[in-house]
């Protein structure tokens, strides 16, 4: 089982944010948004792999884990009834996250 890290994923995230040279205040309100159910993320990944089998248990966890990440960050993308591109971009990649899980 491939996943991303916490490090990895706002890595990737920040790359996005700024790939047009300034973080917008709706961009951090996102990446504000999805930091703490991203470290749980990453906490539940890490126990879940510790033994090297992840079980179904662990494994629904962690879907549900990423589900809310992408419900977390779509609703701050959509608060003020704009989708800009980059609020887009990083929607895509964390539902990129998301399907990861359901294809594993």
């Amino acid at each position: 089982m491939s996943k991303k890290t916490f490090n990895e994923v706002m890595e990737k995230l920040f790359s996005i944010a700024t790939a047009d040279g300034i973080i917008t205040e709706d961009e951090q309100e996102i990446l504000d948004a999805v930091n703490e159910e991203l470290r749980s993320y990453d906490w539940s990944l890490s126990t879940a792999t510790s033994d090297g089998v992840i079980s179904p248990t662990k494994a629904s966890m962690i879907k549900a884990i990423c589900s809310r990440i992408v419900k977390k960050a779509k609703t701050q993308a959509l608060k003020d009834g704009v989708l800009t591109s980059d609020e887009f971009n990083l929607l895509i990649e964390l539902y990129d996250l998301d399907e990861k899980d359901e294809s594993e």
